[in-house]
């Protein structure tokens, strides 16, 4: 594993319209400008924010829907259903092999990167992840670490 952080703009696409997107979103929103949203429903808070909502079912899109993409979070439950299963690892496979960048919130390890929990005081940010094992874990330290800057 090994960390970087991005500093050109980059083309976004979150795929999902729920709690996991909304979360991704969120943060996001702190960094890009030109953010997607692709769900075949949206929370509010979604349709309100900055990011370019297009309703669409992801089960039915083609692999190059995606390419325009530079980043991908996938924030969608992993399917039950094998013929979804079989549609998901093989959008998965082929943006992997094109080079995008593809967080998969479901299943990490499908993914090629995972986001840090990431805090800024204005001078320092602090990234910390447990590998994406234990999410609220990385957030926790994040603050606490985050709190120990500002009071130096």
């Amino acid at each position: 594993m090994h960390p970087i952080i991005l500093t050109k703009e980059m083309k976004v696409l979150v795929i999902g319209g729920g709690q996991a997107a909304k979360t991704k979103l969120n943060k996001l929103l702190q960094c890009y400008s030109d953010i997607t949203c692709l769900s075949i429903g949206f929370k509010e808070t979604i349709i309100k924010s900055h990011a370019k909502c297009i309703e669409g079912n992801f089960y039915t899109q083609h692999v190059d829907f995606f390419l325009e993409y530079d980043i991908i979070y996938l924030s969608l439950p992993y399917p039950n259903e094998r013929p979804k299963q079989d549609f998901f690892m093989d959008i998965v496979s082929q943006l992997i092999s094109r080079g995008k960048l593809l967080s998969v919130s479901s299943k990490p390890e499908l993914g090629n990167f995972i986001t840090p929990a990431t805090r800024t005081d204005g001078r320092v940010t602090v990234c910390v992840t447990t590998a994406e094992k234990y999410p609220k874990r990385s957030v926790e330290l994040a603050e606490r670490f985050i709190k120990i800057v500002n009071t130096e």
